[in-house]
């Protein structure tokens, strides 16, 4: 009997599509808590085997949960790196009454909870169901050449050689400091860093004001967050894709993304959290300080085109061996039976 597996992801935007699962895009009204009937009608209509939630506070899950709960419909919680240690200390009073209100009793009903890396996050919050364990999945193109679907994302930026980067543009988190202070001290002349993402907690304004006060408005540009074929065609028109952040939950999906697109990487251990990239010469690794981040850019910035085209080989070949979909799959499919969901 074929499973019938839902993902409930809420946002606005299309989700993107996921190889043996249906995947929906739920809306979160004005009111967070309020149940939505319009979702359970669907939920009733489709009747799924097992409903997956990629999302941790988010008060829009509580009454969903609590519905399949009442319907014995099975349903899964992935983290995703948010039960780290350093998002716990991000509005620490406020988390805390809401983790003893609803996100603890919401995960005691789950039926097991799933783990994309961050495992020991997960056991250090405090969940006390079964942690089933499983590699990230991505869907890896057969070609590594994306078109630009956009040209104005890189208007006047033909000739110039880009670093890029794709998600929340959090400059503790994602490094983003860092960045561009390495940037500064780098002092490559024809390059230019370009950001795409949402912004998170007045980043905005702490990210313009980096930029301003080290001069570098005419090199940086922020942008608004691009989705599905227009995310692979600024990813994959970069020179290099960076991820310096100070400590992520498993390996990124955005670097998954940008090595399955062949981009040459340039890294934290953070993003590298088990070595795979650093281990098959797949990426530059940098500490967490300027003048590393700097002397990683400079040598990304000077390595001839066919060695930086070598380096985006091995990172593709690396995702291509760890993070194919088809394994994602079996490694949850196997989880759900042996829960006996779907049998």
């Amino acid at each position: 009997m074929d499973r019938r597996v839902l993902v409930v992801c809420l946002i606005d935007q299309p989700p993107s599509p996921i190889p043996g699962a249906e995947v929906w895009a739920h809306s979160v009204g004005r009111n967070p808590f309020r149940h939505s009937a319009a979702l359970e009608t669907r939920l009733r209509s489709w009747q799924p085997d097992v409903v997956v939630f990629p999302s941790v506070y988010t008060p829009a899950v509580i009454p969903l949960l609590s519905y399949l709960s009442a319907e014995g419909i099975p349903y899964v919680i992935r983290p995703g790196g948010g039960y780290g240690y350093h998002n716990e200390q991000r509005n620490r009073v406020a988390k805390r009454v809401y983790k003893r209100l609803f996100e603890l009793p919401a995960l005691d009903r789950a039926e097991f909870i799933w783990s994309i890396g961050d495992t020991k996050d997960i056991v250090a919050y405090g969940a006390s169901r079964p942690i089933v364990e499983t590699r990230k999945g991505r869907d890896i193109p057969t070609e590594t050449y994306v078109p630009r679907q956009d040209s104005s994302l890189y208007q006047g930026l033909e000739d110039r050689f880009i670093f890029g980067f794709v998600g929340r543009l959090d400059l503790v988190h994602k490094g983003l400091d860092l960045t561009l202070r390495g940037f500064k001290l780098a002092d490559l002349s024809d390059a230019s860093i370009l950001l795409t993402g949402p912004h998170v907690a007045r980043s905005e304004l702490r990210l313009r004001r980096e930029i301003n006060r080290l001069g570098l408005q005419s090199q940086v540009r922020t942008l608004s967050p691009v989705f599905g074929p227009e995310k692979d065609s600024f990813v994959g028109n970069l020179d290099v894709f960076f991820h310096l952040s100070r400590w992520e939950g498993g390996v990124p999906y955005a670097v998954i993304e940008a090595a399955s697109l062949g981009r040459p990487l340039l890294l934290t251990s953070a993003a590298d959290p088990g070595g795979l990239f650093a281990g098959l010469d797949a990426a530059v690794i940098v500490e967490p300080n300027p003048a590393s981040v700097a002397a990683g850019m400079q040598v990304l910035h000077n390595l001839p085109s066919a060695d930086r085209a070598a380096l985006g080989r091995r990172a593709r070949d690396a995702v291509n061996a760890s993070f194919g979909w088809d394994l994602m799959a079996a490694d949850f499919l196997a989880a759900l039976s042996a829960y006996g969901i779907g049998n």
